[in-house]
């Protein structure tokens, strides 16, 4: 099929505006588009819930589909990047009364304790930060210790349509997997022309340190985006180009090591 023949398909689905400026079908003109929540890549880390159900049959290292609880292809098209800080409680609760004194606040139900999806301004905080620019748990040494590790994880989060699959998900970069988020980014940036134009590939490799053994996952490019790919990919940055984008996380992201002293 032609690039144009191709575009010319989709576009003939197109058939509604949101506020937003996402292009959607018909029926949700009256939906407040403007915040999406999308389904995440996960990589299977040794305490990830999903080893121990029954249902599946995952390994430690496998990337799945976060909602339809399937394992991911490898090679994937980009769409969009951005940046997102979040500061989750600690999965181990026997550090959750260190941690809400180090926090200075009192202890609070909830996984998530502040977050913000564009790295700047916050949409909820229990420290009642409204923005991202004065907070200092998104750095080392927050608490006058230069090698404290952040309490709050910086992510680079990228919008993925994965081969063969209709709808795109989000692949997260953050703790020790997020030097592979900007290596990706600058390998985007300066390989030129539309992030969307070109496939990468992602895959799952161990790495260790003193806390213990977890997954990491390194991209590397994987070729042009064929024209059927390129005019699907189009489409899908014209619908979520204005669209902010919120990753539904129903556990906290899977740590890969133990979370820091406080």
């Amino acid at each position: 099929m032609s690039k144009s023949k191709a575009v010319a398909k989709v576009n003939k689905e197109k058939t509604a505006l949101t506020s937003a400026g996402a292009l959607i079908g018909r029926g949700f003109e009256n939906v407040d588009m403007s915040t999406v929540t999308m389904p995440r890549a996960k990589v299977m880390q040794g305490l990830s819930p999903e080893l121990q159900d029954e249902d599946y049959d995952f390994r430690q290292g496998d990337i799945i589909h976060g909602l339809l609880m399937e394992k991911l292809p490898e090679k994937f098209i980009p769409i969009s990047l951005w940046d997102s800080n979040t500061l989750f409680l600690p999965r181990d609760t026997s550090k959750h009364k260190e941690f809400f004194e180090a926090l200075g606040i009192e202890p609070v139900d909830n996984l998530i304790i502040c977050k913000s999806l564009d790295a700047k301004v916050t949409q909820m905080s229990a420290m009642n930060y409204k923005s991202c620019n004065n907070c200092p748990y998104k750095e080392f040494g927050w608490d006058g210790n230069p090698n404290t590790p952040p309490l709050c994880d910086k992510t680079i989060n990228v919008l993925a349509l994965f081969e063969g699959m209709d709808m795109p998900v989000v692949i997260m970069f953050y703790g020790t997997n997020y030097k592979f988020g900007r290596r990706f980014r600058d390998l985007a940036l300066f390989s030129g022309g539309d992030l969307f134009s070109k496939k990468y590939k992602i895959t799952s490799v161990k790495e260790s340190n003193d806390k213990g053994t977890y997954f990491v996952t390194p991209v590397k490019p994987a070729g042009k985006a064929t024209e059927e790919e390129l005019a699907l990919a189009e489409e899908m940055y014209t619908r979520f180009a204005n669209v902010r984008i919120d990753v539904d996380v129903d556990d906290e992201p899977e740590a890969e090591v133990e979370a820091p002293e406080y």
